[in-house]
């Protein structure tokens, strides 16, 4: 019988007529007892449990199920998700990073990215991105982009994402952006406003 399949065990006390539950960090996993046994150190249990479980970085196949009793990942290892082996950060997966808080490969958190096993902030400039990511997303205006987000835009005039080109016809462009000229107005190619419409020119 495994520890989920066990029952909560009612610890007895001394004068044989009230009860109580451990409390948490402890178990009972025997009837009748006066007395709640400790778990291991690390592993944890909710009250009236009657085995502990074990921290999240232990080896594989070395948790005791009933104490929570393990061996950990040392010496700057983490516990890898898949394989339950501790393994270097550099070798944690794609998108994770050595906690040294856990001791497990963690997965990236939202606005960072992670390269061989390290977490690194995106830049305020990066766009959004989410979990999990070896790089950080890019603002759209971007005509460079960093591994972090940082990005250097288009020159006034010009617009583009990856690659600059000059401001089309009928549009404007400022700070990497292109924006459609309104109703009633008109701008010549490379242009940075828009003016009225002329004889020759309408939207």
């Amino acid at each position: 019988m495994n520890k989920k399949q066990l029952r909560s065990y009612i610890v007895k006390l001394h004068n044989g007529i009230n009860k109580t539950k451990c409390p948490a960090n402890q178990y009972q996993n025997e009837e009748g007892k006066a007395s709640c046994k400790a778990c291991a150190t690390g592993a944890t249990s909710e009250q009236g449990s009657a085995a502990c479980t074990c921290p999240a970085n232990c080896k594989s196949a070395s948790c005791d199920s009933l104490t929570g009793a393990c061996t950990s990942c040392t010496n700057s290892t983490y516990l890898h998700p898949t394989t339950k082996l501790c393994v270097t950060a550099a070798n944690c997966p794609t998108g994770y990073y050595g906690d040294s808080t856990s001791g497990t490969c963690k997965q990236c958190e939202a606005s960072h990215y992670c390269q061989n096993g390290v977490k690194t902030a995106c830049s305020t400039n990066a766009g959004t991105t989410d979990a999990g990511q070896t790089k950080c997303t890019c603002a759209a205006n971007c005509a460079t982009c960093s591994d972090n987000g940082d990005c250097t835009k288009c020159n006034n005039k010009y617009y583009g994402s990856g690659a600059c080109s000059l401001c089309t016809a009928g549009h404007y462009c400022t700070d990497g952006t292109r924006t459609q000229c309104p109703s009633g107005t008109w701008a010549a190619a490379g242009s940075t406003a828009c003016t009225n419409c002329s004889t020759t020119h309408s939207n």
